[in-house]
């Protein structure tokens, strides 16, 4: 019976071990930090004279995790329970340290629009893109941000654009929840299926 107690409570803790790494945090760049911190090629300098942020995985701790994509995880994670978690930052509109550019490394579009920055509770949609896709979130949201397909309108930050976006990655998240990711994928599923909206410049990609 003790030999059962042991373990239960062993197998308890493993759970809860597990589930305080899949977790985000926003970190905050200060001064210095900005001073010093060189964008992507053809990028200047942000003006430090604002806040800036970035999401980084709970395991993240190193200083690459600031400035790339994909996201840097170092353990197994429950991918489902951290596009959850990325979904709770709706409304942030802090942000993000990086500028907007193209993160695909194929592409030669250059975006020659007026957006230049992404919130936070964007660049939590295009982190779930990450986990999702794998190595195609890049063909699926090559730039961090949100086209309407029929009005021709681009978001970054906030507005009725970002919150149909999420809108449609919660059902998403309930349907692919419900029949498992790999499922999901099978059926070729995706965040915005039924919606008019795209990650602009993105492509219609088969999982």
């Amino acid at each position: 019976m003790v030999k059962y107690c042991i373990i239960f409570i062993v197998a308890c803790l493993m759970n809860i071990n597990v589930f305080s790494q899949n977790t985000f945090y926003k970190k905050e760049f200060d001064k210095e930090e900005l001073a010093n911190f060189f964008l992507r090629e053809g990028a200047s300098l942000k003006d430090d004279s604002n806040e800036f942020y970035k999401l980084k995985h709970k395991t993240d701790s190193a200083d690459l995790g600031n400035y790339i994509y994909p996201i840097l995880i170092e353990f197994n994670v429950d991918t489902l329970k951290l596009i959850e978690d990325l979904l709770k930052f709706q409304g942030d509109t802090s942000i993000c340290v990086l500028p907007i550019s193209c993160y695909d490394p194929k592409s030669s579009h250059i975006y020659m629009g007026q957006l230049k920055d992404y919130s936070i509770q964007v660049e939590a949609l295009f982190i779930i893109n990450q986990l999702y896709f794998n190595k195609s979130f890049s063909l699926y949201s090559p730039y961090p941000f949100v086209t309407n397909i029929e009005t021709n309108k681009e978001a970054s930050i906030s507005g009725e654009i970002i919150d149909m976006a999420y809108e449609a990655y919660r059902q998403w998240y309930h349907k692919i929840k419900k029949i498992g990711l790999r499922e999901a994928r099978k059926q070729n599923i995706k965040p915005l299926d039924g919606y008019p909206l795209k990650w602009y410049y993105g492509l219609n990609i088969k999982l």
